[in-house]
């Protein structure tokens, strides 16, 4: 039963799709709909041909032969599409305004078929669509006029039909409730067809939600939608910053295909991605294999340079799972540096979220110049962590740019009991007044 089910719902949607080939979208909907009236009238055509037949077919032959053909005229539509998105439209609402008129000229105003007009004239809207008002005003007017002249004109049954009351009242409970099914079906389709429009732009507008939420910070992503066109810039008193790649990459990339590079980056730097939101701290940016992160902004964080640390220190260990994967071990280098920076948006095409400064520099220099699976960092990371990790002294180092840097290597969390107290109430002291100046001007 399902199976032949399905066939009927595939021949029903080849049928109204028929001539709707190399139009847009939404000329395909319209056609499609066009379709769909064309086969519901056919359908509705066959009651008043059994009734023709059936009641009296020698007084009523002449409309059940005028009537007959309406089957296939109308099943016409779908072929007529192939000559423009809209001769089908004119054809089908053309048909529906002589056949009921010529009907309701055979058998007046008691048999009802002048209610028939009324659905032609408001099926204008769908078939020929709500860009097209011209012809949409043309096919109500007509059916307008047809329902005038049947109800004043066409009062009695023309005289050569001969029926008596009792087939006109059948008649009659057979137009009523068709002109009213379609009404309702009109009107039903065209509300479902805007709930449908109306559902598809929100699920749209979420999905660019998450789109700008997940590209930015959600503090400047609110910001940016409240104030749509202004530079979004802040000067943040601490952050600290973290850059990471990875050792000898190029070498390793040379000997893999496109597909596993892109595997393995992907792979990796979604596991730093979780890594970082686990620690509460935000993704920067990554640029080939290189990696940055950034804590204590855009919302001031206390304790953002013990964030940093946690972080690099599980992204250390991480890499591990990863090496012999592809036959290659995967070291990385990973440089810190805390201290005063300027963040914000840049670009209006593809926005960008970034931080720049002295600081940014010279974490960067410390990942440049650290050693494989190290995490090398500034005398100012060191002393906003001293009392949670422990760090090697590694010296000083001459710096590109920068001329001599004192250096350690963070090698790991302090044990739980050399930890000082008064570490806790560092980190749940109140920011500094300049962590979070907000520098904005017009666009």
């Amino acid at each position: 039963m399902l199976a032949r089910d399905n066939k009927i719902h595939r021949l029903w949607t080849a049928w109204i799709s028929l001539g709707t080939q190399g139009y847009d979208r939404q000329t395909q909907k319209r056609i499609m709909v066009t379709n769909t009236l064309t086969s519901l009238v056919s359908i509705f055509t066959i009651p008043y041909l059994f009734l023709y037949a059936f009641y009296d077919f020698e007084a009523l032959k002449i409309p059940l032969l005028t009537l007959s053909p309406q089957v296939f005229v109308f099943a016409l539509v779908p072929f007529l599409h192939r000559f423009g998105p809209n001769v089908g439209a004119w054809y089908l609402v053309t048909l529906w305004i002589c056949f009921a008129m010529t009907y309701n000229y055979y058998f007046g105003v008691d048999s009802g078929l002048q209610y028939l007009l009324l659905p032609g004239a408001t099926a204008g809207i769908l078939v020929f669509g709500v860009n097209n008002i011209t012809a949409t005003m043309v096919s109500m007017i007509l059916g307008f006029t047809g329902f005038v002249i049947a109800t004043t004109v066409f009062k009695t049954p023309a005289p050569f039909i001969v029926v008596d009351g009792t087939f006109l009242q059948i008649m009659y409970m057979i137009s009523l409730p068709t002109s009213f099914i379609f009404i309702f079906g009109i009107v039903y389709f065209a509300n479902l067809q805007a709930k449908i429009s109306d559902d598809l732009l929100q699920a749209e507008f979420q999905r660019s939600e998450a789109l700008l939420y997940n590209v930015l910070p959600e503090s400047i992503a609110s910001e940016l939608k409240d104030r749509p066109g202004e530079t979004i810039a802040r000067f943040h008193g601490a952050v600290s910053i973290l850059f990471a790649d990875i050792v000898e990459f190029t070498p390793k990339a040379a000997r893999l295909s496109a597909a596993q590079i892109v595997e393995l980056l992907n792979a990796l730097f979604t596991e730093f991605d979780d890594l970082t939101r686990k620690h509460g701290l935000e993704k920067i940016k990554t640029i080939g294999d290189a990696f940055m992160a950034a804590g204590g902004m855009p919302v001031s964080q206390p304790d953002h340079a013990k964030r940093i640390g946690l972080l690099a220190l599980d992204m250390i260990s991480s890499v591990e799972q990863f090496s012999g994967v592809y036959g290659e071990k995967i070291m990385l280098r990973i440089g810190i540096n805390s201290g005063p920076a300027v963040a914000g948006v840049i670009g209006n095409q593809k926005l960008v979220y970034d931080v720049w400064g002295d600081t940014v520099n010279t974490a960067g220099r410390m990942e440049t110049y650290c050693l494989p699976q190290r995490i090398q960092v500034t005398a100012a990371f060191r002393d906003l962590t001293k009392d949670v990790f422990a760090f090697e002294h590694r010296g000083i180092i001459d710096v590109k740019g920068k001329g001599n840097i004192e250096v350690w290597f963070l090698t790991g969390l302090l044990p739980e009991g050399q930890m000082i107290p008064a570490i806790i109430a560092r980190n749940t002291s109140t920011p500094s007044p300049l962590a979070d100046e907000v520098c904005t001007k017009t666009g």
